[in-house]
């Protein structure tokens, strides 16, 4: 993932005011964090139909949730791990991935989650991704057959 352009405001940073990780071990929350690095990026090789090894066993039953659902509800992948600039706003956030579910053809946006509970701003972050993807001259481009089909999102999906 590339660096973050000087003067702009990742969605995550925005919302991190609501959210308190102050009743949390620190290194409970680094692992959790480090787990979320890797599960990401075992998704997105999964994804993108690269290889790689059997992961620790810690990780196989989110990567085995994601399979699942991928394998099942994807009908083709327009992105993965894609960082949007708004330069009006100065904002930036890193889309997990954008694909096409089975039976239709409408751009969805999907943000990869492993807490076991929802946070308040998983679906304020999946708002503002779409504001960005929509406002996105590369997107458009890229997707010029979904422009005039509207514009839908998920809830945040949770790999288990």
């Amino acid at each position: 993932m590339e660096s973050i352009r000087e003067q702009f405001t990742r969605v995550t940073s925005i919302f991190s005011p609501y959210v308190s990780f102050d009743h949390i071990n620190p290194v409970t929350l680094h692992n959790a964090c480090e787990r979320g690095t890797r599960v990401h990026l075992l998704c997105e090789l999964h994804m993108l139909d690269e290889y790689f090894p059997e992961p620790d066993e810690s990780l196989l039953g989110y990567l085995n949730s994601f399979r699942g659902w991928y394998d099942k509800m994807v009908d083709k992948l327009i992105s993965t791990e894609q960082r949007i600039y708004n330069d009006e706003l100065m904002l930036t956030g890193a889309i997990d991935i954008v694909c096409a579910i089975r039976g239709s053809t409408t751009p969805v946006i999907i943000d990869i989650k492993t807490p076991a509970t929802e946070s308040k701003t998983f679906r304020l972050q999946l708002a503002a991704y779409k504001y960005l993807y929509k406002h996105c001259h590369c997107c458009r481009k890229k997707n010029s057959s979904h422009a005039e089909k509207g514009w839908k999102t998920t809830e945040s999906m949770r790999v288990y």
